[in-house]
């Protein structure tokens, strides 16, 4: 099944599913792993309150690793009072294309409960160097089902125990969350428990300021909110990997502004590590708003 339910930004694609090494444990925020490299993106997150009246936008972002670029990333978004909905989609570019062809679309439609998110389904699909996966989570009275997980691997990874998927929101989820609060308040402090169907996984953030870029050619320039984030996994763990380095925590940067006028504050640019590329700037190249929901 493929649909356009976020404004035009393309939905999941079912025959395909999942980028492999995206669900490495012990580096939940990396660029081989685009939807958590905006765990950057999806992953300053965690926070609160609406705002009165709200329009959606899309963004386009590039990846760059030794300056350049390897992954191109476009993310929707549309929060209102009463609903929000958040798709993203990334592939490789240039030469990694080349050397290997990943694609990921995830999305996540759900409503607020007082000032935290209810998704309802999240959804992610994609396929890395040939290998699909797909992954689909629903959520009655407020916790987490997993529908689908394809596939499961249980040979090569500890499943999260049902104990540590309670009280847990999707990474997008957490996204929509965090640009409420940046919005709400202008700060970025706060804690999120994230469990995307495979791993479960804990994010702090904290605000150390405001910071001009000057993104000249390749980039946004402003002043931006400045924050420090970090990813610990918790569980989900791959059965071969070495128990320290896998509970390792991961620290970066994300500068976090309103790109123009009236727009919802997003992240406009992030640093941070990268199991191959050793680490990797997401810059923001591109936005447009659209339409309200």
């Amino acid at each position: 099944m493929e649909g356009r339910n976020m404004r035009g930004l393309p939905g999941p694609v079912a025959s395909r599913a999942g980028l492999d090494r995206c669900n490495r444990p012990g580096r939940y925020r990396q660029a081989s792993c685009p939807i958590r490299s905006l765990a950057a993106l999806a992953a300053i997150l965690a926070l609160s309150a609406v705002p009165a009246a709200a329009t959606g936008l899309r963004a386009s972002y590039a990846i760059d690793a030794a300056g350049i670029t390897v992954l191109a990333l476009t993310a929707a978004l549309d929060v209102n009072e009463g609903a929000y909905a958040v798709g993203i989609t990334s592939s490789t570019r240039g030469v990694a294309a080349i050397l290997i062809r990943g694609y990921q679309a995830s999305q996540v439609d759900g409503a607020w409960r007082a000032a935290a998110p209810a998704p309802l389904r999240y959804r992610t699909d994609g396929f890395w160097r040939g290998i699909g996966r797909h992954t689909e989570l629903h959520y009655e009275r407020g916790q987490p089902v997993v529908r689908v997980l394809d596939p499961p691997e249980p040979e090569v990874r500890f499943p999260v125990p049902p104990e540590q998927q309670r009280n847990t929101t999707d990474p997008l989820s957490a996204f929509a969350q965090l640009v409420r609060q940046v919005r709400d308040s202008g700060r970025c402090d706060g804690v999120a428990s994230i469990f995307d169907g495979r791993l479960r996984i804990e994010f702090t953030v904290s605000t150390e300021g405001t910071e001009h870029l000057d993104g000249g050619r390749n980039g946004w320039s402003g002043d931006a909110l400045r924050c420090a984030y970090e990813s610990r996994i918790v569980a989900g763990f791959r059965r071969d990997q070495d128990p320290a380095e896998a509970v390792r925590p991961e620290r970066g940067t994300a500068w976090i502004a309103a790109p123009a006028p009236g727009m919802l504050p997003i992240p406009v640019r992030i640093d941070g590590p990268n199991r191959w590329f050793g680490s990797i700037t997401i810059r923001l190249i591109h936005v447009e708003t659209l339409p309200a929901r």
